[in-house]
């Protein structure tokens, strides 16, 4: 489930989260599929869901668009709702093991709590900053709070360049790497 607004803020391209069209989307699930196998996670990227607010034309095997509403004033919920109610209908039909979230918006925490009681793991994509939560939880505590909720963490490193590389962190390893 993937956030186009969060992740061109991961790219340090949030003036235009709608640039790269097909080209970078399917680059992103190539991206996303090796590293699941890198990290060892026994999974299979099946499909991509693709939440955005901006018009995207583009067409991309495995990724299914889904439109939100722009948001219109602070505390909209558009996006944070469509992700919340497509992964609790994963869990509910015990459609998958495994999903990968890339989003900041901690109103998904519910929905994440819940997705986990149906027994679905769920890993959130996030930047170096996860290394040391407790620092992050003075600077964004609420993403920091929807960070710990994860099963694992997917640190993104180099997401720009094509060599980039994607690595699930556990909580040891997050408490090893801050020690």
């Amino acid at each position: 489930l993937l956030d186009a607004h969060f992740l061109a803020w991961l790219e340090g391209r949030e003036d235009d989260p709608a640039a790269g069209g097909a080209p970078r989307r399917e680059a992103l699930a190539a991206l996303l599929a090796a590293s699941l196998h890198d990290a060892g996670v026994p999974a299979d990227l099946l499909r991509c869901y693709w939440y955005t607010s901006q018009r995207d034309a583009a067409v991309v095997a495995g990724q299914i668009l889904r439109p939100v509403l722009p948001k219109q004033a602070e505390g909209d919920a558009s996006l944070g709702s469509a992700m919340a109610r497509d992964l609790l209908q994963r869990a509910r039909n015990h459609a998958c093991v495994h999903v990968l979230i890339a989003a900041d918006d901690d109103r998904l925490l519910p929905a994440l709590d819940e997705a986990q009681l149906h027994g679905l793991q769920v890993h959130l994509v996030a930047d170096d900053s996860v290394a040391d939560l407790d620092q992050l939880a003075r600077s964004d505590p609420s993403w920091a709070t929807l960070l710990r909720q994860a099963d694992r963490r997917v640190v993104v490193r180099g997401f720009a360049q094509p060599a980039a590389s994607v690595e699930l962190l556990d909580d040891a390893a997050v408490d090893a790497s801050v020690q």
